[in-house]
């Protein structure tokens, strides 16, 4: 018998994917630099509330702008948490 179980798809991000994305956006410096830091937790913060589905959606459009070359646009919800992040940090 085989059984499927499907996850919803407003199923929030699970904590390891967050705190791998935090982990890659921190480096791997051995004294990171505290207005990074700071980012990476406001990025992560804000990518706690995202479905699985907008994850998913967001880090596609991101990987093709990303191939599409130097005047490649970041998708507009990453594009938006990363300027709110950086307004927090450099208030």
């Amino acid at each position: 018998m085989l059984v499927m179980v499907a996850s919803p798809a407003f199923a929030e991000l699970p904590e390891v994917v967050l705190d791998s994305d935090y982990k890659n956006c921190v480096g791997n410096d051995a004294v990171p630099d505290p207005n990074r830091l700071a980012f990476c937790g406001c990025i992560r913060s804000g990518m706690q509330g995202w479905s699985e589905d907008t994850y998913m959606n967001a880090a596609q459009q991101a990987a093709t702008a990303s191939k599409s070359g130097a005047n490649a646009q970041a998708p507009a919800q990453i594009e938006d948490l990363a300027k709110k992040c950086l307004a927090q940090v450099l208030h």
